[in-house]
C-alpha cells in the first residue's frame, strides 16, 4: 500500500466523519444520525474526539511525534537506505531525539519505506532527480 492510497483513505474517512458530525449537529440526535448513515455510535464518538469543533481539522494524537522528527527519520532512511529502524532510532537517540524503533518502523511503513529495497529505490530516484542532498540530516 502506498502513501497515496493511505492518504486518500484518510481523506475519505475525514469526509465521512465530518458528514456524520454535521448530521448530528443538525438533528441533535446521535443515535438517529448514526442509524441514518449506517455506522455505530462509537464511530461518532471517535470522530468527535479526533476533530476540533471550530474548524473541523484533524487533531494530532498527543502521542504523535512532531512532524520535524518524522522528517528527520525520512531524511535518514533516504541518506542511509541500508539502515533499518533500529539503527535510525539509535542514531536519533544519540542526537537527543527520543524515539523508539517501533515508532520509526511505523513512520517508514506509513511512507512506503519499510523495506530496504524501497528505501534504495527512493534514494536512487531522488539522486537521479538531483534532490537527494536537499535533506539535512542532524
Amino acid at each position: 500500500m502506498s502513501g497515496n492510497d493511505e492518504s486518500s483513505r484518510e481523506a475519505e474517512r475525514d469526509r465521512a466523519e465530518l458528514e456524520l458530525l454535521k448530521l448530528v449537529r443538525e438533528s441533535g440526535n446521535v443515535s438517529q444520525a448514526c442509524r441514518r448513515l449506517g455506522v455505530d455510535r462509537s464511530t461518532y464518538y471517535r470522530a468527535l474526539k479526533r476533530t476540533r469543533a471550530a474548524d473541523g481539522t484533524r487533531v494530532r494524537s498527543p502521542l504523535a511525534k512532531p512532524p520535524a522528527l518524522e522528517n528527520k527519520v525520512i531524511a535518514l532512511c533516504l541518506e542511509y537506505p541500508e539502515w533499518g529502524c533500529d539503527r535510525i532510532a539509535w542514531y536519533l537517540t544519540l542526537k537527543g531525539e527520543s524515539i523508539s524503533s517501533p515508532t520509526v518502523q511505523k513512520i517508514l511503513v506509513r511512507h512506503g519505506l519499510d523495506r530496504r529495497e524501497q528505501r534504495r529505490s527512493a534514494a536512487l530516484r531522488l539522486e537521479d532527480e538531483g534532490v537527494r542532498n536537499a535533506f539535512i540530516v542532524p
